[in-house]
């Protein structure tokens, strides 16, 4: 037995993910021959443009505002809420 849930959205997700990965993998190197860009300069725009993407996203569903306070406030995720003295991190 086994207590392991899986989610069909999980699992689509990673499924797309996993092509995704390959076509690109299979395209790169065609990419970077015709277009004379090397591997670096590929990754990084490859990179520059999820980053993009995943900022869009983040936004357009809320999560960056939340994220931006996490990373800005001492403490644990679950320790949000509570009043700075009682967090377990302080910056002092």
């Amino acid at each position: 037995n086994s207590s392991a849930v899986f989610n069909p959205m999980g699992i689509t997700m990673l499924t797309v993910s996993l092509i995704c990965d390959g076509a690109i993998s299979n395209m790169s190197e065609t990419i970077m021959t015709n277009f004379g860009v090397g591997q670096d300069e590929f990754i990084f725009r490859m990179y520059s443009i999820a980053l993009i993407a995943i900022t869009g996203a983040a936004a357009f569903k809320g999560d960056l505002l939340e994220g931006m306070a996490f990373l800005t406030q001492p403490g644990t995720y679950a320790e949000l809420d509570l009043p700075y003295d009682e967090r377990t991190w302080s910056v002092s």
